[in-house]
């Protein structure tokens, strides 16, 4: 593809270099369109910078180190607001300020659809031994296991067998595939909306992961989640528990290939149905492997109880 230098790339730069990175056109368009600073592209330590440079380059800026306990999803900065609450305004109706953590989720919103182009699929699940198994171990265990921590752990351990579904894209032509998963989960308890991570799932048993993640409610309760627990992750699962949901369409995260979504399991005859969908980056994953993945979640959450949880 065609390439040409910054726009403002005849200024020196900090190692007296000169002209600083080529920037593909693609690349050039995306900071157009992001309003990425310029002099954070020619800090980039590449002599091409291409479009993905540049969307890890805006998903970066998510990912800065919080300073109060309102931070957002990502554990990032909110930044000042200057907007009353409840200013009255002719016509009627007033101003709301909204709160940094939902700021920060607009941002990654917005980054999403702006610079991913994603596709959808969802399978139907028969959930009710699965859910018997998790009520079981809830018992015997004395602590909260519950559907979710089942898909998460049947998530990471696709990772061997789906690498890409875990990638992170480099260039036009190149992925990264993390060692490990580290899974993402949603967590909204009215407090706002946060994405900890679950780091080597695939190490962890059912139980090890229902522990994380029940501490890591206790923590959205009160917002005091640590930037570290919220950063790294390479896929994300999220979750939506309120009953009569019947599909749910996630975002890809800026940076990971996919995520998946889990709704809340509904009766339909004598079965207990839930629907998994998948969120997925066309440039990574096509239709095919999509529609194998959730096929191979499904038939691990089918026979969840017979691997001994």
């Amino acid at each position: 593809p065609p390439r040409h230098p910054l726009a403002s790339a005849a200024a020196p730069t900090e190692t007296g270099t000169g002209d600083g990175p080529l920037v593909t056109a693609p690349a050039q368009a995306l900071i157009d369109l992001l309003g990425v600073d310029p002099e954070r592209v020619r800090a980039l330590p590449v002599k091409v910078v291409r479009r993905a440079d540049v969307e890890r380059l805006a998903a970066a800026g998510l990912h800065a180190s919080p300073t109060r306990r309102e931070g957002g999803l990502d554990g990032s900065e909110p930044g000042p607001v200057t907007v009353d609450r409840g200013t009255p305004r002719t016509g009627g109706g007033s101003l709301r300020a909204l709160s940094g953590n939902q700021r920060a989720v607009g941002r990654t919103v917005s980054l999403s659809h702006q610079t991913v182009p994603a596709a959808f699929a969802a399978v139907k699940v028969d959930v009710g031994e699965a859910v018997a198994a998790a009520r079981d171990l809830t018992r015997r265990l004395r602590m909260l296991v519950g559907l979710p921590d089942l898909l998460i752990s049947a998530v990471a351990r696709l990772h061997h067998d789906f690498p890409l579904f875990f990638a992170t894209l480099v260039d036009e032509g190149t992925a990264r595939v993390p060692e490990s998963p580290h899974v993402g989960v949603t967590i909204d308890l009215g407090t706002g909306l946060y994405v900890p991570v679950i780091r080597d799932a695939n190490a962890k048993s059912v139980t090890e992961i229902a522990g994380e993640l029940g501490a890591y409610r206790r923590l959205a309760q009160r917002g005091g989640f640590r930037e570290e627990q919220l950063a790294g992750g390479n896929i994300v699962v999220t979750l939506h528990h309120d009953a009569g949901i019947v599909m749910a369409v996630p975002i890809v995260f800026p940076g990971q290939a996919c995520a998946v979504a889990l709704t809340s399991p509904q009766p339909e005859g004598e079965r207990t149905m839930a629907v998994v969908g998948l969120s997925y980056d066309h440039r990574l994953i096509n239709g095919r492997d999509a529609v194998l993945f959730l096929q191979a979640l499904r038939e691990a959450l089918e026979g969840a109880p017979a691997e001994g949880l």
